[in-house]
């Protein structure tokens, strides 16, 4: 686990690897951990077309309970996943998504997911498959766009859950019930440190150093506990400043860019210059929206919070996934623009704007990739079930999950070998 205070940086190195010695032993190729070991996917400049995928308008509560809970019967066994021809979501074309241009319902509803993965010993892992599935469907993911007809969506549906089933089976069960609805950064604080739950996460940790895997950031307190709607209103009200761009706020502003380190000019936040909402100097209309869509759905989280002063759950995340996640977990932490600025915006104005200034970025593996089928899926399934997305209001990632994985295209099979025989030897996978 690491975490990191605002003027704090961490470097990596980069591994080598020698093609004459075993795979198993070495570090990945440096030809395939460089600039784009992140392959974090969520942390890309969206084109406004794009933009567009993450701003479709879900289904009415109802109806997306009663379609999760009718998910839960159709399936009984985790070999439901390859066996299913997809008929659960065959009827369902997303025309309320459509036809309701005007609701505010966010699509990520953690009550659900948190029931769907505490049913996988009795329904199997088909009905989390499908819930993610069809969020995906109403909110335009890429990866299901331009099915022709029925049956190719019965097919890319299918496709979908047997490469979801590497990430799902391998996973240690506890973990993946943490990530839907919970709070992972709590519950490995809390665990007795030679429990399964530290044990496994520090193990997969460890292998990340050689092995691609998916990582999960999560923005809490030393004792794991996110910051309360109380406090995210705060935050809310500094990023509304932050983004206003008017004369009489550049205080704020200049407080905000210099968050991290002394390097910005106090005259570009007069001029009305902000460093993370800029790209290379210029206003970014993208990433304006973008927090402001991300502030909209955070808002309505606020205010639809019982406790105000308890923290509120699920904390908000960032997942990803990295052919070093070790070393790319180490560049988010530097904050600069190889990371999410979203999540560094966040963190640095809890550290600097609450009282309370003992945040963190949880960051734990919680999986490691043994296919490079399982990368894309996998991507997307975890960061649906576990809230990741900026228009929930849950998360901190911008772009549609999955979409970008050009590093795990650079591994050549002899390095896939012993990646596949560690996750079979060393998870629950064949158990499943």
């Amino acid at each position: 686990m690491s975490s990191q205070s605002p003027h704090d940086s961490q470097s990596s190195s980069t591994g080598s690897y020698y093609p004459t010695q075993d795979v198993d032993s070495q570090d990945i190729p440096a030809s395939a951990s460089g600039d784009d070991a992140d392959i974090g996917s969520h942390d890309e400049e969206l084109s406004d077309q794009d933009q567009a995928t993450l701003d479709a308008r879900p289904r009415s509560p109802a109806k997306y309970q009663e379609r999760h809970e009718s998910s839960i019967e159709r399936s009984s066994s985790p070999a439901a996943i390859v066996e299913s021809s997809g008929e659960e979501g065959d009827e369902d074309d997303g025309s309320d998504a459509a036809s309701d241009t005007s609701s505010n319902t966010e699509i990520f509803q953690p009550a659900l997911y948190a029931d769907l993965a505490a049913n996988i010993p009795v329904s199997g892992f088909a009905p989390l498959i499908d819930a993610a599935i069809q969020d995906d469907i109403l909110t335009h993911h890429p990866y299901f766009n331009n099915m022709e007809d029925a049956e190719e969506e019965k097919e890319r549906k299918l496709k979908f859950r047997r490469e979801c089933i590497w990430t799902v089976c391998s996973m240690d069960q506890d973990v993946l019930r943490e990530i839907c609805g919970g709070n992972l950064a709590k519950a490995y604080i809390e665990a007795n440190v030679q429990g399964s739950l530290c044990k496994g996460l520090d193990r997969l940790r460890e292998r990340s150093h050689k092995q691609p895997s998916l990582y999960r950031r999560s923005l809490a307190d030393s004792d794991g506990n996110p910051p309360s709607a109380r406090q995210l209103s705060k935050v809310a009200e500094v990023l509304r400043v932050y983004l206003s761009r008017t004369p009489d706020d550049w205080q704020t502003a200049f407080d905000v860019d210099t968050m991290f380190d002394d390097d910005w000019d106090l005259t570009s936040s007069k001029r009305g210059q902000r460093r993370f909402t800029d790209v290379k100097g210029k206003y970014s209309k993208l990433r304006v929206r973008q927090l402001r869509m991300f502030l909209d759905a955070l808002e309505r989280r606020i205010d639809a919070a019982e406790d105000q002063d308890a923290p509120l759950l699920p904390p908000l995340c960032y997942i990803g996934y990295s052919i070093n996640s070790v070393k790319r977990q180490a560049q988010h932490d530097k904050h600069t623009s190889q990371g999410n600025y979203l999540m560094s915006l966040v963190y640095g104005i809890c550290c600097t704007f609450l009282d309370k200034t003992d945040w963190h970025l949880h960051s734990h593996v919680i999986c490691v990739i043994g296919d490079p089928k399982q990368v894309t899926a996998g991507e997307m399934l975890c960061t649906r079930i576990g809230g990741g997305y900026s228009s929930d209001g849950t998360g901190f990632c911008i772009a549609p999950a999955g979409i970008s994985a050009s590093s795990a295209r650079k591994l050549l099979r002899l390095h896939w070998e012993p990646f596949q025989e560690w996750v079979a030897c060393n998870t629950d996978l064949e158990q499943q």
